[in-house]
């Protein structure tokens, strides 16, 4: 159905989805911008639908330490789409580090490898980043609501719990931000733990804790 790709490719341009082929058998191969899985059905009322978005975004690539218990982590360990078309802005293919993508040899590797680097920034640049942005609104909220330098100091242990009530609202609106931050800013919330390794401060790092036992 030609208006049917039509429309995936916009879609998949918009998302920075890269054309590959999907396909096991030679003469079936097709290239696609979606994943391989992704369904495209034509209603009996003449519409368009497509299904199955499970694995619109590639994944971040498999951790070396870590496959060995996570071998599957590329089914739901994914990048968000705030990630591709804010801040790495360059096409991946949906399909790495699966059976699903049917390109030759070098191709598929050559896929595999932009997503290991895209993933490599992510951790090494784009969380760090984030983390200096946030820290400076954190700390300039608190200056404002003029919390004291014991809880920035010492975060909540050994703080006076009736001191710091008042300034309830104040915390729910950081934790509001820092959450609304973080998808913005194309990081999930397995991402917590990344960030909270970016912090001194006792008051951030009980707030990101905040998060990610909530």
């Amino acid at each position: 159905n030609k208006e049917a790709s039509d429309k995936m490719e916009e879609l998949g341009k918009k998302l920075y989805l890269k054309k590959h082929y999907v396909g096991k058998r030679l003469n079936f191969k097709k290239s696609l911008y979606m994943p391989g899985d992704i369904e495209g059905h034509l209603g009996y009322d003449d519409k368009l639908y497509l299904l199955d978005f499970a694995r619109l975004m590639p994944p971040e690539a498999p951790d070396k330490k870590t496959f060995k218990f996570e071998k599957r982590s590329v089914f739901y360990k994914f990048l968000r789409p705030e990630y591709l078309s804010l801040v790495w802005r360059k096409p991946l293919c949906a399909d790495s580090f699966t059976a699903f993508d049917a390109s030759a040899k070098k191709e598929c590797e050559y896929n595999r490898n932009e997503v290991r680097e895209a993933t490599k920034y992510l951790h090494n640049i784009h969380i760090p980043n984030i983390y200096v942005e946030l820290e400076e609104k954190i700390l300039n909220t608190m200056e404002r609501e003029d919390f004291s330098y014991e809880l920035l100091e010492n975060g909540f242990d050994n703080y006076n719990l009736e001191k710091f009530y008042h300034k309830k609202k104040a915390i729910c609106y950081l934790l509001d931000f820092f959450s609304y931050s973080l998808h913005y800013q194309g990081l999930n919330f397995r991402h917590l733990g990344r960030l909270r390794q970016q912090s001194n401060n006792p008051f951030i790092r009980t707030l990101i804790l905040s998060i990610c036992v909530a």
